[in-house]
């Protein structure tokens, strides 16, 4: 059985799992990864990198409200990396990249039932082209067992 409810003014999905009886509050969605292989030009350019999430994030129906961007020095004559947080109303994105191992991390995490963390992920992916790429999912939330809420750990 799945329902929702208003958890702190935001939506959350409501689960009754089979066994027991337990309900579970899923309050967000965390979708990350590892990208390997991405090409070196893809993981250098901050204003590009940061469009690419603000375009990815509109795409999955999420919000930003600010971003945060450093772009790292050069290292070893190879152009530096990027790291851009991205806080959205929904929660944040954050894509951290390393030219040097042509790597990049990349997490999605968002609350309620509007903004779609694996279309965000999917969206950035495809625009950085890795090889080959690992991709982590995770219902955050809390539990009621018997009318207590015990928090995830």
């Amino acid at each position: 059985m799945i329902n929702m409810a208003n958890v702190s003014g935001r939506t959350a999905i409501m689960k009754k799992e089979r066994s027991g009886g337990v309900t579970s509050l899923v309050i967000g969605k965390h979708v990350y990864g590892n990208l390997y292989g991405v090409p070196f030009r893809n993981l250098t350019d901050a204003a590009w990198l940061t469009q690419t999430v603000k375009d990815a994030a509109a795409a999955g129906g999420a919000h930003v409200i600010d971003t945060m961007v450093k772009k790292f020095p050069a290292l070893n004559g190879l152009e530096g990396g990027v790291s851009i947080i991205a806080l959205l109303e929904e929660s944040h994105i954050s894509l951290h990249t390393w030219p040097e191992g042509d790597y990049a991390t990349l997490d999605v995490y968002t609350c309620g039932r509007e903004a779609d963390p694996e279309i965000i992920f999917s969206r950035i992916t495809e625009v950085l082209k890795p090889k080959h790429f690992k991709i982590f999912r995770s219902d955050r939330g809390l539990i009621r067992l018997g009318g207590v809420v015990a928090r995830h750990h």
